[in-house]
């Protein structure tokens, strides 16, 4: 850890377990590793309020904040405050704000690849980047109408926004804030060192604990740890399309892996069949992974052996209401399915081999090899 986050931390009465360090881990960057034999219930970290930037911190040591600022939420505020101050060795958040990653760290995420090199990700990361774009482009005029409209002279560069939204993206931890709108996008804080974790994907056991307290942000150990070992924590149950678009890594063999056939099946569904299952709540979001079908792709799959109706047909709505095993739709659904998941691996061979597109060839070929 640079010495002057260290500094500003400890000014701060952050506590950083002596048990723990920060090391450069070839592929996977800055890391939080085990000095010291750690027990669970071991208390690692402690960040307080005042050191985590949010929204409610930023109002009191940002001297650029003015009210028009309350018309944007928390991702905004964030990329919007690192924008203006990652540069400023005399603001308050500097020592932080300095050791986020670099515009060039940022490469390897979709959201800042080229077009044509976009064309060779799946639909899937093609789908998401559209979204997560739309998201940034109207994040970006959000931010530019709120600086116009309190008449600042400060103007914020395309590709400098883009880097600090994707810091926010990338880092940030869900925190309730008082006052909030109840949106995960106006419920976000950012926390020195503890960005520093990088991410497990095997769930709760090999996590540590993040409770936010009236002191602030604590992380405590989950399980036993030797020198050595690296401190994890879980971002989420993600696939890799979701962990390579949000924050820029891939995990070989993915638990969470899953393959998106969500087009695949509108294609083939009638408009009526779409209105169904749009009564139902089931229309769209379409998946498999490696034990099968998602419930919501089996509702979708045994609607199409439904005849077009005005109604919602009496076997739908019985599978749905749990009724209903759906057994009369599992011949049908297992055809459809394995046809999909066929013409799905042919595309994907074609596509360059990476994590994300190894995962999904596993599954497909694994569904296709049950027939």
């Amino acid at each position: 850890m640079a010495s002057n986050l260290e500094t500003w931390l400890k000014k701060g009465n952050a506590v950083i377990s002596p048990k723990i360090a920060v090391q450069d881990i070839p592929g996977r960057g800055r890391s939080v590793i085990s000095t010291q034999a750690i027990t669970p219930g071991t208390q690692l970290v402690v960040i307080r309020r005042r050191q985590l930037l949010n929204k409610l911190s930023i109002k009191v040591t940002c001297p650029k904040w003015t009210p028009h600022w309350n018309k944007l939420n928390s991702h905004q505020i964030l990329a919007l405050v690192i924008t203006l101050y990652c540069n400023d060795a005399d603001n308050y958040w500097y020592p932080f704000l300095s050791q986020l990653p670099t515009k060039e760290s940022f490469q390897g995420i979709p959201l800042g690849m080229t077009p044509e090199d976009l064309k060779s990700m799946p639909l899937s990361v093609q789908s998401h980047v559209s979204k997560q774009k739309n998201t940034f482009l109207d994040d970006f005029e959000a931010v530019k109408r709120v600086l116009s409209d309190s008449d600042s002279e400060t103007n914020i560069e395309y590709n400098e926004f883009l880097r600090a939204w994707m810091c926010v993206n990338s880092r940030c931890l869900y925190m309730t804030l008082p006052g909030s709108d109840g949106t995960p996008a106006d419920n976000m804080t950012m926390a020195p060192f503890i960005d520093f974790l990088n991410h497990t994907s095997l769930g709760e056991q090999d996590s540590v604990k993040v409770d936010v307290t009236a002191v602030g942000m604590v992380v405590t150990a989950r399980k036993h740890y030797s020198p050595g070992d690296e401190i994890l924590l879980g971002y989420g149950p993600h696939d890799n399309t979701f962990l390579l678009c949000e924050y820029g890594f891939t995990i070989p063999s993915n638990p969470w892996d899953t393959v998106d056939i969500t087009q695949e099946i509108l294609q083939l569904l009638t408009t009526s069949q779409k209105s169904v299952l749009e009564e139902l709540g089931y229309l769209g979001d379409y998946t498999v992974n490696k034990e099968g079908p998602s419930f919501r792709t089996e509702v979708s799959l045994s609607c199409l052996q439904e005849p077009s109706s005005d109604g919602i047909p009496p076997g739908l709505q019985m599978l749905c209401s749990g009724r209903s095993d759906g057994s009369k739709y599992k011949t049908g659904n297992c055809r459809v399915l394995q046809q999909i998941l066929e013409t799905k691996s042919r595309e994907l061979a074609r596509l360059p081999l990476n994590d994300v597109t190894r995962g999904m060839l596993e599954i497909t070929n694994a569904l296709t090899n049950e027939k």
